[in-house]
């Protein structure tokens, strides 16, 4: 296999998620070590594997794990300590027992990225440590993998408006996790770039609350404090859904953000009165009910 080029972009599908740069990353010029993007590079990876099912115990019980044979980094601007950096990865090219996955680092506050890395990473068995090709249900596992959501469904596109002139799902999302009410006024105080930063943080696994606070700290008139709020139970479906053709399973395996939208769509629909609400974000989302 050939150099793994460090400066393409990842292909989907892929896996997002969010970090944050702390005091203890910084080194002596006052800026993010070279080696924490090593660290992040391979916490986004095994996240990512977690994430589909492959833990570290799925696969010692395969009998093989992956290592790393190689690294590169492209360090395209500076990291500061309190930065909220969203980490994007996916699998470029799989070749017997290797694979190489493509990672791109932005910062949150303006978008910009500020580096992109490869990984060659390799699969080796637990008895033998010799390469062993990776197995058929790894590679469908990863090339079936669902891509990264839009910040915006696409049954409130119309109503949100390309500048989000409206709260979306995901920014309401956000919000509730980082314990801030906001107006209307305020939000549309807020720069559409940011807006949409909101947007893309609430539409994460994990929720940034660091990134969240900085981002809504612009807003006129300020956010008022609340108390946090949680996600939907992903093992009960909230009360309105039950009758909505939703099997449980079907819920467990929606993403946080998909399962909130529906959470909040089923009221929505309820104080309306317009169960046409719910049934196309169901569509969207679980898919059509199956027929009869």
């Amino acid at each position: 296999m050939g150099t793994p080029a460090g400066a393409e972009r990842p292909a989907l599908p892929g896996f997002s998620q969010i970090v944050e740069a702390s005091t203890e990353d910084v080194d002596e010029l006052g800026h993010i070590s070279n080696l924490v993007y090593v660290r992040w590079l391979q916490e986004i990876a095994r996240a990512h594997s977690r994430a589909l099912g492959w833990s570290h115990e799925a696969y010692l019980r395969l009998g093989a794990v992956f290592v790393v044979r190689r690294h590169e980094i492209d360090y395209l601007a500076p990291v500061y300590a309190g930065d909220s950096i969203r980490l994007t990865t996916s699998i470029k090219s799989w070749s017997g027992a290797t694979c190489v996955r493509a990672t791109e680092f932005a910062r949150i506050a303006d978008g910009r990225a500020v580096a992109r890395g490869a990984t060659l990473w390799a699969m080796v068995s637990t008895t033998t440590g010799r390469p062993r090709r990776v197995p058929p249900e790894i590679l469908e596992s990863f090339m079936t993998a669902r891509a990264p959501l839009s910040p915006v469904f696409a049954f409130e596109e119309a109503e949100i408006g390309p500048d989000l002139d409206l709260v979306p799902l995901a920014a309401r999302r956000a919000l509730d996790h980082a314990g801030l009410k906001l107006s209307l006024e305020g939000w549309r105080s807020l720069r559409p770039a940011d807006r949409r930063r909101i947007a893309e943080v609430g539409a994460a696994e994990q929720v940034s609350v660091a990134a969240v606070t900085a981002l809504v700290a612009q807003a006129s008139p300020a956010a008022a404090a609340m108390a946090p709020a949680e996600d939907p139970d992903p093992r009960a479906l909230p009360e309105g859904l039950a009758g909505a053709a939703l099997p449980l399973a079907r819920w467990e395996h929606l993403r946080p953000i998909e399962r909130f939208a529906l959470a909040h769509t089923c009221k929505r629909a309820a104080r309306r009165g317009d169960p046409s609400i719910l049934e196309e974000a169901l569509a969207e989302i679980a898919g059509p009910p199956p027929r009869a």
